[in-house]
Parts: C-alpha cells; structure tokens; sequence
C-alpha cells in the first residue's frame, strides 16, 4: 500500500468484472483495478483482484427476491402498501389502486391518511406498552377493521393487519389492506334474513288463528245479509262488519305471505305475456305522469315456476311503492334477464348454482333513507304517515319471493330512486299441460249430503248453516277419528267431505288416505291456511279432492262444492 501510494503515476483503469478459473476448475466472480506505477526508472501495471463471487450471488438473491415479492405483491387480491416512519407511502400494489382508486403517482409519497381518514387511524392506537407498535401507534400483526376512503370520497369498511422492519435507510411498516364492503353486506342481508324468518314464523301462527275467527264472521254475516227482515240502518251496520272482517282477511293474507305460510298455486309461468298483460293494468292503475318501460327480448321466454296471482301482487306492491315515491312523476322500469349463478360467486350465500331469471324494477324516487334500509321488509314497519299505509306491501313481497324459492335486494340513493332486483329459479324445461276446467256457473244443491270436519267449532257450524241454505243436507265432527265412525255409518249416502287439513287425534290428510282405500266413490275438500308440502300437492293433482283457503267466504265455498259434485271421479 506504501509503495502503491508512492508511486502511483496515473489514473487506475477498471474496475473491471472478470469471470476466470480457479486452480481448483471453479469459476468466480474478479474485480480488477489497474493502476501505473514507476519502479526505479520503470512503469509497470499494478493489478489488484478482489473475488466478488458471493457479492454476485448476493446481490443476485436480492434481486431475484424483489422480483418474486413484486410479483406476488402485483397479482395479490389485496392492498399492499410500505409506510416510511414518517407515515409516508413507498408502495403501492395494483390492488391498491383498484380499491383506493389513485394511481402511483398520486399516493406514493403522500401520507397514509390521504386513503385512511385520521379519525379513523386514532381508533386503531393502543396504549398497552408491552405490545410492539408500529411508528403510528398500530399494533404490530394485529387486524383491525376501520374505514377506508377511496379517490372519489366515497368511505367504506377495511380490514388492515401490519408488519414492521428496520433496514439501512430506517424503519418501515407494510400494511395488507382488505375491503369488505361485499362481505358485510352479505352479513347484514343474513341477519335480516334471519329476523324476517323469526318475524315471519310468529306472525304466520297469528295470522292463522285469526283467520278461523275472520271466516266465521264473515260466513255469519253473509248469511245475516241474505235475510229480508232487516231494516236499511240493520243491513248497513251488517255490511260495515263483512267488509271489515274482508279488510282484516285481506291483512291476515299478507301476514301469512310474508311468513310464507299462504297456500300457492303454482304452475309454469312464462314472463313474457305475463308482463304484457300486466303493463295494461299498470297503465290504468298509475298517474299518467309516471312513465312505465318494459324491457325485456320479445323473442325470448322466461319460464318461472309460480302462482301468477302472488307474482302479479309483487310487482304491483313494487309499482304502488315507486308512485308514492314519485309525487311528482317520473320513471319506473322493469327489466327482464336471465341470470346465471356460479358456484362461490353468489348474490346470496345460500343462493345455489344455476339458471335463474332476474326481474329488476327501478324509479327514479325520493330514495330510501339508508337508517330506513334494514327494516323495509320487516311487517308493520311503514314511513308513511298514519292511514296511508299498513307497512305490509313489501313484507308481503318479501314472502312470496321467498315462498318461491327466490331472493330479493334493495338499493337505494336519496334524491335518486330504488331499485328492487328480485332472483326467482329459471324452468328449462317446459312439460306439455293440459288445461284446466274452469266451473262458472252457481247452481245451489240438491239435498246432497256433505259432511263437515272442522275442530273449530264455531267456523265448523257456521260452515253448515252456509251449505244448508244452498240446499244441503249436513253432517259435522271435530276431528278425523270421529268422522271415521260416521263415514263407516254413512257412507252409501256422503257424497263430499270437507276437512280442515290440520286437526288433532287426525288431520285432513290422513283421513283423506283412510278415504281414498276404504270409500273411493267419496270426494273430498281440505280447507287450509298452510302452506301445501310437497305430498299435500301430490294429493290435490288428483281428481277427487281439491282445497280451499281460509277464511272461507259462501262464493268461494259454494263454487267448491259445485264443482267437486260434478267432477268425474
């Protein structure tokens, strides 16, 4: 070193890298500098060699590390961002900028809390001091879920865990970044879901019990009105309790809709026609200022399979919804689609795979207010004001949707309208069906006699007055097991039975197969308020027995009758 520094004559040439053989055959890595020395009247080259093999490789390491942590960092799902401690962004993944929406040249280098609000970073400090933090007082490996606010202003949920390093150039924080905007939503539409379910089974069993007393007051006061003793002040007041008994039947209906209690006659439903001709009974039925538009391909079918009167309620339960949040007028859409789920990328979580039809109907309203959200299809629940609404027309929705095997959502922007999107299981295959007889006529009877099961007495007796005054003979019992001891004794002249479906000691079903094996020639009507399973609907395809749905009223029950007693067994 003395004698380089000595006599040094000129400037060193290199250093230059060399890949060269070792004795051993072992190639390494030679950085070489040569300087211009004078030695006693001569220049020679001094050459210094330094072997770098492992400064190579480690720099090689370090570079094939970055390049793998890039790209997983570039393709990862989620957010990843490098803070400096001064809480400044080094690094910004695509993720980042999808969920953020700013690009790197607009965040990198700017403080954390232009994408995370700095109230919300004050929720996330902790004051345990045996706990490792990060320089912005975060908890290190620790998530913490806080809100996030993307370029556009907009705030949402975030789930952020952190990790901490120190190198040369200081110490630094790497933050994972998670929105969870979808999936709280799909926790908040589960628990309504739930709480509907739980709402809607306890008000079903009300509902039920109601109707037993509704239809006895209303197969009373039909009778009471077919008098001619009454005065017109008499016949008046009689009225007023048959309407209002009706009123509280038809509340009693959307109760056990939206419990999903209610009695369906569904078949395949095609939609195309179906909207045709419901867009003739909107136009009557909405102000001229609301502009209806139906879009859907006319070429096209949508097969459902459903009861088009609870369809038909739906949407006009929708309709009636978007008038009133249109005092002024304006736009109310429906739109038609088909929609295909996909295994783990549902709408709903319990929502299986499949060909589904979508059925969207959008105003341009007031809004909803987003406190107001939760509770729209929750029974009872109304905002508006006292006498113009029972809060049941989007509870009832809700049921038959369900009831239907289908989903419904609700979005919703103040000053901008709603949109409901309600998914119902597409039919693709249609079977041939054969069509069904209707009986218009009203004839009363002959003295043919009917035997009444009921284990409410009083809609029992009130059933019979009814079918006694139409001309037949009668005969009643409170369950199953007595009727059996009377159709045993009376058997060569009951020509129909009438049956509640559900009775103790023995329903309707069961005394329907006793029956059907000892006394075919021997018709039947199941009156109920539950829902048909799958074996009850079986049972009502066949030729000799059918239904009826409380509260009876006498049309609805005399067209029964008419028609099973003249129906070919």
């Amino acid at each position: 070193a003395q004698l380089l520094g000595r006599n040094v004559v000129g400037q060193s040439t290199g250093p230059d890298i060399f890949s060269l053989k070792r004795k051993d055959g072992d190639r390494i890595a030679v950085e070489i500098s040569t300087y211009p020395v004078k030695i006693e009247d001569q220049t020679l080259v001094l050459g210094i060699a330094r072997d770098i093999s492992e400064k190579i490789k480690a720099e090689a390491a370090v570079r094939e590390s970055e390049e793998r942590f890039r790209s997983i960092a570039e393709t990862a799902p989620d957010a990843i961002v490098f803070m400096d401690h001064a809480g400044c962004v080094r690094y910004w993944n695509k993720a980042a900028t999808s969920i953020f929406g700013y690009s790197d040249e607009e965040v990198v280098g700017k403080k954390v809390d232009l994408i995370i609000p700095s109230e919300e970073l004050d929720i996330g400090l902790i004051e345990d001091p045996d706990v490792e933090l990060s320089e912005d007082g975060f908890e290190i490996g620790r998530t913490i879920e806080l809100k996030g606010r993307r370029k556009n202003g907009e705030e949402f949920p975030l789930e952020l865990s952190l990790a901490s390093w120190k190198t040369r150039e200081g110490e630094f924080t790497s933050a994972i970044i998670r929105d969870v905007t979808a999936a709280r939503n799909a926790q908040k539409r589960a628990k309504l879901q739930d709480r509907l379910a739980a709402v809607g089974q306890l008000a079903a069993g009300i509902a039920h019990d109601f109707n037993n007393i509704l239809g006895t007051i209303i197969l009373y006061s039909e009778l009471m009105l077919n008098s001619n003793e009454l005065d017109s002040k008499e016949r008046d007041r009689l009225n007023t309790i048959f309407k209002q008994a009706q009123r509280g039947a038809n509340l009693t209906a959307q109760i056990l809709d939206f419990g999903r209690k209610s009695v369906m006659e569904r078949d395949i439903l095609d939609l195309v026609p179906f909207f045709e001709d419901l867009e003739n009974l909107l136009s009557r039925t909405l102000p001229e200022n609301v502009k209806i538009t139906f879009n859907y391909n006319d070429e096209d079918h949508y097969y459902i399979n459903a009861d088009p009167t609870r369809m038909q309620q739906v949407i006009m339960n929708l309709a009636l919804n978007s008038r009133d949040a249109m005092p002024n007028g304006g736009d109310l859409k429906f739109d038609i689609s088909r929609f295909e789920v996909i295994a783990g990328a549902a709408p709903f979580r319990d929502m299986p795979p499949g060909p589904w039809v979508r059925i969207r109907v959008s105003d341009s309203g007031l809004g909803i207010e987003p406190e107001v959200m939760p509770h729209i299809f929750e029974p009872f629940f109304t905002t508006k004001p006292q006498g113009r609404g029972t809060g049941l027309g989007l509870a009832q929705v809700y049921g038959i949707v369900k009831q239907h095997e289908g989903y419904i959502d609700a979005d919703s922007q103040l000053s901008l309208g709603t949109m409901f999107t309600i998914y119902l299981p597409a039919v693709t295959e249609v079977p041939d069906t054969a069509p069904i007889t209707r009986f218009e006529s009203s004839q009363d009877g002959t003295g043919e006699t009917i035997l009444v099961v009921e284990d409410d007495k009083a809609t029992r007796l009130a059933i019979c007055e009814i079918l006694e005054t139409m001309g037949y003979e009668l005969l009643n019992v409170g369950d199953g097991e007595q009727a059996l001891t009377i159709i045993e004794a009376e058997h060569e002249r009951i020509k129909l039975i009438i049956s509640d479906l559900v009775m103790p000691n023995m329903g309707g079903r069961d005394l329907y197969d006793l029956v059907e094996a000892r006394y075919p020639e021997i018709k039947m009507i199941l009156m109920t308020g539950y829902p048909l399973g799958n074996q009850t609907r079986e049972l009502l395809d066949r030729r000799r027995v059918t239904w009826l749905q409380k509260p009876l009223t006498s049309e609805s029950l005399s067209r029964a009758v008419q028609q099973m007693l003249e129906r070919v067994a």
